[in-house]
This record gives C-alpha cells, sequence and structure tokens, in this order.
C-alpha cells in the first residue's frame, strides 16, 4: 500500500457523499418543493413576488455535509502522516498544521521534513492565501467547519431572493425595475 492511499480513499469517499448531496439538491428543487406567488396592483404596474417552501431541507444533508468535509480534512492529516509519521512517538497526534495568521515566530516544522516538504507545508498555509489573515480561506474554513461539525451538526440553510416590489416602465418596455 502506497502511503498517500489512505489519503486518496478519504478523498474518494468526500467525493461520492458530495455527488449525493448534488442529486439530492437537484431532485429537491425539481420537485416542486417550493411554490411562487405574484401580486399585482389594480392596474397592473407594480407587484410583490414570494417564494414558499413546501417542505424542509431534508436533515441528512448536514451530516452528509459534515461526513464529506471530514473526509477532506483527514486526507490532509493522512498526507501530513505520511510525511512523518514514522518520526514520532504519539502518531495519533499528528494533524496537517494550518494557520489563518503567520505565527509571530514563524511557522516551526519538524527538521526530519525535507526543505520541498516543508516549502508545500507553508505555501498550503491559509496566511498566504487570503488578505483578511486567511480567515476565509479553503483549508482554514474547512478546518474549522470540520472542528464545529465534530460537536455539533453543521445547519443548512435555505437562501432566496426576495424582490420585494416590482414595477413596469412603460408598457412596451418590459423593463422590471426592483424597489
Amino acid at each position: 500500500m502506497h502511503p498517500l492511499d489512505g489519503a486518496r480513499l478519504k478523498i474518494q469517499r468526500a467525493t461520492e457523499h458530495l455527488e449525493t448531496l448534488q442529486k439530492a439538491a437537484v431532485g429537491f428543487l425539481n420537485d416542486d418543493s417550493y411554490r411562487l406567488e405574484a401580486e399585482m396592483n389594480d392596474d397592473s404596474t407594480q407587484g410583490l413576488i414570494r417564494c414558499y417552501f413546501e417542505r424542509e431541507i431534508p436533515e441528512n444533508w448536514s451530516i452528509l455535509t459534515g461526513e464529506c468535509l471530514y473526509q477532506l480534512r483527514s486526507a490532509l492529516d493522512h498526507t501530513y502522516f505520511a510525511l512523518c509519521g514514522q518520526y514520532v512517538d504519539a502518531p495519533g497526534r499528528i494533524t496537517f498544521p494550518l494557520y489563518p495568521e503567520a505565527p509571530a515566530k514563524g511557522l516551526k516544522l519538524p527538521s526530519y521534513l525535507t526543505d520541498a516538504q516543508r516549502t508545500l507545508i507553508k505555501q498550503a498555509q491559509p496566511y498566504t492565501w487570503a488578505g483578511d489573515k486567511g480567515r476565509t480561506a479553503g483549508l482554514w474554513l474547512l478546518h474549522e467547519i470540520n472542528r464545529i461539525e465534530k460537536h455539533r451538526v453543521i445547519p443548512i440553510v435555505r437562501r432566496f431572493v426576495h424582490l420585494r416590489q416590482f414595477g413596469f416602465k412603460g408598457s412596451e418596455s418590459g423593463s422590471i425595475v426592483v424597489d
């Protein structure tokens, strides 16, 4: 078995969870789980559109999302373990290091890592990716959401656009004005 096979399998499993979620989302949106209602004023120049959801988003989406994120974060740990697991006494405590901000004294990495390995790990750090100290970088968000999900279910929310009011400019232009 190759040292990175565990990481590859974790990514494969995360992909399976993501595909399951995508299929479920398409089915959810295509099965009339929502309805739109429009109201017009007496002269049909202004109106209101409302979107109603007929059912809740399935609860298992939260679990599948958490499992997908767990597998991805775990793949990072497997990769890091492949690099340094043979050199440590407590392999259960090895995790891929992630920092949203540059450590004050620099990123300390084990001396047994090669220069190329150190460079890759430093380049993967969230603080090198984003201007807001890395707190919105993908790997940091993955780390944080995975950490939170270990203790509570990730809430899945619905997002929609609410057009409070719309009106028509002239009967021939067909333009819509949104207030």
